[in-house]
């Protein structure tokens, strides 16, 4: 099960927030760095996910219903985590082939 930290749910409803946060960080954001937004339209969250290939965050939203969370019907978990887990070994849908790789966190350790 993966362990998301605190820090990966910032508290705003703006891309490009996320995006300054990933960008202050000491080293470039890596592809597939990710955090957790606020929805500026809906109670749900966003999936906000930096693509090295675009040089911006990608987001997703995430619906939650009848008890499962999912970003495609057709695939839907039964909490966070285990949606977290799936896209990091598989890419997440219409974007070839990122995958989730860190969560955010403000303190980054090696």
């Amino acid at each position: 099960m993966v362990q998301l930290p605190d820090s990966v749910f910032i508290e705003s409803t703006e891309t490009s927030f996320v995006e300054k946060l990933f960008k202050d960080e000491p080293i470039p954001p890596q592809d597939g760095l990710y955090g957790i937004r606020n929805s500026g339209t809906k109670t749900s969250k966003v999936l906000v996910v930096w693509d090295t290939s675009i040089g911006k965050a990608r987001n997703y939203r995430l619906f939650e219903e009848n008890g499962c969370i999912f970003l495609e019907s057709e695939l839907t978990f039964p909490n966070l985590s285990a949606l977290i887990e799936h896209y990091h070994c598989h890419p997440l849908p219409h974007h070839g082939s990122l995958c989730l790789q860190k969560p955010y966190s403000r303190t980054l350790s090696f």
